[in-house]
């Protein structure tokens, strides 16, 4: 699975990207989250998990708030291989162009 995103294009496979190391703590550690956050989307920086939100965007706020203009990996904690993920890599200005 690969995303994109009209603020931050192309953005790699989660096992390849630029961040490959949150998501594989994420994998390390997903059967912990299951048990306490299961549905709710995970804040990860490095090999940490931060917290888990009701949404993405709460979940991408908090991120920004506290780490700033940084890469960091918002995913679903779900059941799967599958992943609802989102790396954010660059927080772009609203009147930036988009990358094709």
């Amino acid at each position: 699975m690969r995303t994109t995103d009209t603020r931050m294009g192309y953005l790699g496979t989660p096992e390849r990207g630029p961040l490959s190391d949150e998501y594989d703590y994420f994998l390390s550690v997903k059967e912990d989250l299951m048990r306490n956050h299961e549905g709710r989307v995970g804040l990860i920086k490095g090999r940490e998990f931060i917290a888990a939100f009701e949404t993405w965007e709460e979940a991408y706020d908090a991120g920004r708030d506290r780490f700033g203009n940084v890469p960091i990996l918002i995913v679903r904690i779900c059941q799967g291989e599958e992943q609802d993920w989102d790396p954010v890599l660059e927080f772009e200005p609203a009147d930036a162009p988009s990358q094709p």
